[in-house]
């Protein structure tokens, strides 16, 4: 999100209730495409979430062509998106992202995302004209041309991502890790089963209320001692990713369960800080059924749907603002603790490997995607050691 003004920003993507019956049918028919297995499938089928995160991005650019392009909604269909399997097919995404970048101001990271969708959209659209043998040595679909050509865009701003600078005002989003380990204290003052009334009197919260500070405390809290993904708490489910064991809880993932999951295979166990099994006990046996849910989440919205990443992201900005005024996201709460560990003159690279393993990534993305120290700070240690070199 960027936090620094640049005019009114107006929505241009299309809701799932806004797309017409056939375009609905259609993404329908690639999600299965991308999360199931069939015979002549030339990858092995993408996690239900990623599915679903290509599908926003691709009713972006579905919106970009009715909202901003003028196309009547009713003649859209997926190959608006990629009208051709030659070369010329890549055209709308090329034209799409640009406008992106120039009107929207996205970053290098998030014009990977969409060009990705797109991949994603072209393989679905021109599944049938490539003629790749799986384990030939060929990459999928390379036979095909608009797929060669969005992989060059790909690989362009890939490229580019990796030096390119950050679009948004770091400081208006960042809390380092102290300070963030303050905001979860005073958010588990605010648990508290007592408030004082308009008139002054000290009256009980309602089990609501005390469900709702329970649950925003207890999402900070996991966070910072589980520098997890946001979808890790938006499908904590007991007894499925989440157990009890002795005194403590446990997040145990499978495969299937975590972002890269086909590269790490079975995960290692996350713990969850014993400090926060009282209020985790408070908060199943008590107070969660307050909310209402209408599933088995752990955690859940106010109209008792399971939280989206939208919604947690909602919870984290508002609540963090308030509190600090810095509108940090889920995502920032791994950023925040790989900077603090890595500018600590006591982390060997043996700690940090085994940081970047427990969450679930390689040692080289840590170093590039998740430590937000400026070179400044960086290259600190390097200046230190010369001065000591110049004083023998």
């Amino acid at each position: 999100m960027l936090v620094v003004p640049r005019g009114k920003i107006y929505k241009y993507s299309l809701s799932k209730s806004e797309l017409s019956l056939e375009l609905a049918k259609e993404l329908e028919k690639l999600f299965k495409f991308g999360t199931e297995r069939f015979y002549g499938a030339q990858a092995d089928p993408i996690a239900a979430v990623t599915a679903d995160k290509y599908a926003d991005h691709l009713r972006g650019m579905l919106g970009y062509m009715v909202n901003v392009l003028g196309e009547d909604i009713e003649s859209l269909s997926l190959k608006t998106l990629v009208p051709s399997a030659d070369r010329d097919g890549v055209v709308p995404a090329f034209n799409y992202t640009q406008w992106l970048v120039k009107e929207r101001q996205i970053a290098a990271r998030t014009e990977l995302l969409v060009l990705r969708s797109i991949l994603y959209c072209a393989k679905f659209l021109y599944h049938d004209q490539s003629q790749v043998v799986v384990g030939s040595g060929d990459r999928p679909y390379a036979d095909v041309a608009v797929v060669r050509e969005l992989r060059a865009l790909i690989n362009s701003r890939r490229r580019a991502s990796k030096i390119a600078p950050r679009v948004s005002d770091e400081a208006a989003k960042w809390l380092d890790y102290p300070a963030y380990l303050a905001m979860t204290r005073e958010l588990k003052r605010e648990t508290g089963c007592l408030k004082e009334s308009a008139s002054g009197e000290i009256v009980r919260r309602s089990d609501k209320d005390i469900a709702w500070s329970l649950q925003k405390y207890l999402i900070f809290a996991i966070l910072g001692c589980v520098p997890d993904r946001q979808r890790t708490i938006r499908e904590l489910k007991l007894g499925r990713t989440l157990f009890k064991e002795g005194d403590a809880y446990v997040i145990r993932h499978k495969p299937d369960d975590y972002k890269t999951g086909k590269a790490y295979g079975e995960r290692a166990p996350l713990y969850i800080s014993r400090s926060l099994t009282c209020a985790l006990d408070e908060f199943i046996h008590t107070y969660r059924s307050a909310l209402e849910p209408s599933h088995d989440f752990l955690f859940t919205q106010s109209n008792g749907e399971p939280l989206t990443d939208k919604s947690l992201y909602k919870v984290f900005w508002t609540t963090s603002y308030r509190l600090t005024g810095q509108r940090l996201t889920p995502h920032y709460v791994r950023d925040v603790i790989v900077t603090h560990l890595r500018s600590q003159e006591n982390a060997s690279e043996r700690d940090l490997e085994a940081l970047a393993i427990y969450m679930g990534h390689s040692i080289a993305i840590q170093k590039s995607t998740y430590d937000r120290r400026s070179l400044k700070e960086k290259v600190e240690p390097a200046i230190k050691l010369l001065e000591r070199l110049e004083s023998l």
